[in-house]
């Protein structure tokens, strides 16, 4: 055997030896462990001064067709977002045909008369841009997220999907499958069954926001391509629009663009709406629905309120955070760290152009439905007389303002929220004189606010779970208990529409 070969075997054996032999132990440390609760007793650094957040307020402008235009400024990245919105959504439903606006929507970005969707789908990705079409109640969004450098073309495809779609019939029929195919799924899913009830008891069966969110199986199904064109024809228009813009841009460079993809845009007269008015106040009732095979309950308590430009507005959206807007609120607390009942009980207080909602909403273990729901009555009656701590108001400031640089961070964000503003009638720099307002904001206001808005007698009760472990909500004589489960799951009877031909 050669000395090379010797050598390499040694060198194995070595190495394998080695590898075999126990690892040195490191020396027993000289310094004890700490306990395993030690840190309970840390205190943090203190921070250091935190600059005050300066909200971004746009620069208003138009085009000379009647487009209104909001522009943004921000170099920071070298992207640019420009949103594109409707001020008609699922308000303009025909009473016969809810879901019509959800369907334009899905139908909106499959293609147009010049690219069919894959075409359009290419583009997009070969520009890095993402482009999306989501409907409102009371509005459609297009918004487009794009590089600087790509944004003259990203706005050709924009522009070509918001004024030129094409509404293929293999489209529109691929689209109505999908849309049926997730309306059966919806009424396995608690969350979205009690969704639709408290719309209905909001606004009204006859309302168009009253129905079940994207139209009915039947009503789908009824609606033709014909439909889709003639909604788009009448809303779709630049005196019923405005566009938003954030991001990495000159404003005059900005105007011109927009001009050429949007200048030829023709306006034509909206007609009005003619919605029917809104439920009066009845009685309250307790909505049940049985999901038999859950291990969960979804509660909710909803109500309408006032509009965003209420002199109250303010004082109840800072109320609600105390009461349910945050995860220290009393409503999470009792329900989740006291009870453990949930993952997560809390209470919003959202607006739409119309008017306002106040809603608590959470899921709590099946077995204890009815305790859960005693104790958020309880929890709101005790609130509603007013009962807000100057701690509890100034942690609900703090959280308030301390959410806006997150809320405003992006080009995305600003965009739409510029987009919120004007829908709610708010001014354009609401989120910048909001540090100066909320300041301002006494606890008798907060607490005038809570006694009037967030009374629990005025809320109705909607329970989605197992009707085993919903026996006793008569006993806690919130109203009379209501079974809905067959109307809520699509099992009633309904009348069904004409039948017409499905792309047309």
């Amino acid at each position: 055997m050669s000395r090379r070969r010797l050598s390499a075997l040694g060198l194995f054996l070595l190495a394998l030896g080695c590898a075999s032999s126990k690892p040195a132990q490191p020396p027993a440390s000289a310094v004890p462990a700490p306990p395993p609760d030690a840190w309970r007793n840390t205190q943090p650094p203190s921070l250091a001064a935190v600059p005050p957040f300066r909200a971004p307020v746009p620069a208003q402008r138009s085009l000379p067709n009647r487009l209104g235009v909001l522009l943004r400024e921000n170099h920071a990245v070298p992207v640019v977002v420009v949103e594109l919105a409707i001020r008609t959504g699922v308000d303009g439903d025909p009473p016969d045909k809810a879901g019509l606006a959800d369907f334009v929507a899905a139908v909106l970005d499959e293609g147009t008369k010049s690219r069919t969707n894959q075409q359009l789908a290419e583009q997009l990705e070969n520009l890095a841009a993402n482009l999306s079409v989501s409907p409102g109640l009371d509005g459609f969004r297009l918004h487009l997220n794009c590089l600087t450098d790509t944004l003259e073309p990203a706005l050709d495809l924009l522009a070509d999907v918001a004024l030129n779609p094409a509404f293929r019939p293999a489209d529109v029929e691929r689209v109505r499958g999908i849309t049926l195919t997730g309306l059966q799924q919806r009424r396995g899913n608690p969350g979205a069954l009690a969704s639709d009830e408290v719309a209905r008891l909001l606004y009204g069966p006859k309302h168009p926001w009253g129905q079940p969110a994207g139209g009915t199986v039947e009503s789908v199904r009824s609606i033709r391509r014909q439909d889709l064109v003639r909604f788009h024809d009448t809303y779709f228009r630049p005196n019923n629009a405005l566009l938003s813009v954030s991001g990495d841009f000159e404003p005059e460079k900005m105007l011109a663009l927009l001009a050429e993809r949007f200048g030829a845009w023709r306006p034509k007269a909206v007609p009005p709406s003619r919605l029917p008015p809104f439920p009066k106040d009845g009685p309250r009732t307790v909505i049940s629905i049985d999901m038999s095979d859950g291990t969960q309950s979804q509660l909710a308590l909803a109500t309408r309120t006032i509009s965003a430009t209420h002199s109250e507005a303010l004082a109840l959206s800072t109320a609600n955070v105390a009461l349910g807007g945050l995860f220290t609120s009393r409503l999470n607390h009792q329900l989740r760290e006291v009870r453990g009942w949930t993952y997560g009980m809390f209470s919003s207080v959202g607006f739409n152009k119309r008017t306002g909602v106040f809603q608590v909403r959470g899921s709590v273990v099946a077995q204890h439905t009815v305790d859960s729901l005693k104790d958020v009555e309880a929890v709101l009656k005790d609130y509603a007389t007013g009962d807000i701590t100057e701690d509890e108001l100034q942690h609900a400031k703090e959280g308030i303002l301390q959410s806006l640089p997150q809320a405003l961070e992006t080009n995305d964000a600003v965009a739409s929220t510029f987009v919120t503003l004007t829908n709610l009638g708010r001014p354009l720099d609401w989120y910048a004189t909001l540090p100066a307002r909320l300041g301002a904001l006494g606890r008798d206001e907060v607490a005038r606010a809570s006694r009037a808005y967030l009374d629990p007698a005025k809320l109705p009760v909607v329970v989605v779970g197992p009707k085993k472990n919903q026996e006793g909500l008569a006993e806690l004589q919130l109203g009379p208990v209501i079974d809905r489960t067959a109307e809520a799951k699509g099992l009633a009877a309904r009348p069904a529409p004409p039948s017409v031909p499905s792309a047309r």
